[in-house]
């Protein structure tokens, strides 16, 4: 399994209000590093991490990739909005 840039990952918690969702921000030429950044977090800064933690919390179950982003919004155009 490859990590992409704009990935979601989910921490897991054993309380569930302090569940983490990160978003990968860049990803190093050699694959060794990842930024990531805690999307609901306002205050939140970059984080470098090592692509080989990551992987090892997702096969852990520690950490999951999510299917959804809860940011992204389908954009319609005009016409297709007058269609309707």
């Amino acid at each position: 399994m490859n990590l992409l840039v704009n990935q979601l990952l989910c921490w897991q918690s054993d309380n569930e209000a302090d569940t983490q969702i990160d978003r990968i921000l860049w990803i190093d030429f050699s694959g060794t590093d990842v930024v990531t950044i805690d999307i609901y977090d306002p205050y939140a800064q970059p984080i470098l991490q090592k692509h080989e933690h990551m992987m090892a919390a997702i096969a852990a179950n520690r950490a999951s990739i999510l299917q959804e982003d809860p940011y992204a919004k389908i954009i319609r155009s005009y016409v297709e909005l007058k269609e309707e």
